[in-house]
């Protein structure tokens, strides 16, 4: 368990890391064009949550993007937006904060990448190929803007290496 968190930590102070050099914590809300419509979405969101539940959804969201025409709900599931209002709640709505989120979410998929490879090429060449993953283009593109595509693919490894071991252990608890 130590070698995993201390694997993880190292992931993400190198994405944050990555981050930095890549002038993701100076640039503004245009990384891509669907940013400020998951941000604004993620904002509604946390505001519905903050204020308790006001009214009916619906109506809130009406509401909401009478006030900010950006808000996007209904283009993508909600799960994104539901984890960006509870993060948003836990830490604040500044760049800073969503840009730490999308790191953790980086350092996640370069978790999975260690642990699917730790067993079949060792402890170091694993660590060394998910410190790789933290350095692709695509990877730096999806850390460095407020997007779902990151979560999207770190819940595609979770349910791939839980089915793989599933399909190891035939164990009920896998399957769940």
């Amino acid at each position: 368990m130590k070698d995993r968190l201390a694997t993880w930590a190292l992931l993400l102070l190198t994405t944050i890391l990555l981050q930095w050099l890549g002038g993701a914590y100076s640039a503004g809300w245009g990384g891509h064009p669907d940013e400020p419509a998951h941000v604004m979405t993620g904002l509604m969101v946390r505001d519905y949550l903050a204020a308790k539940c006001p009214w009916p959804p619906m109506r809130f969201a009406e509401q909401y993007y009478v006030h900010y025409p950006k808000v996007a709900l209904g283009h993508w599931p909600p799960f994104f937006y539901v984890a960006l209002a509870l993060w948003m709640l836990l830490t604040g709505p500044a760049r800073v904060s969503l840009l730490l989120l999308m790191a953790v979410i980086g350092a996640s998929i370069a978790a999975f990448v260690y642990e699917f490879l730790r067993g079949e090429v060792g402890r170091w060449t694993a660590l060394a190929f998910s410190v790789l993953t933290t350095t692709i283009p695509l990877m730096q593109r999806s850390v460095a803007s407020v997007m779902s595509d990151g979560l999207v693919a770190l819940l595609c490894l979770a349910a791939v290496w839980f089915y793989a071991r599933y399909l190891e252990s035939e164990r009920f608890r896998s399957a769940l």
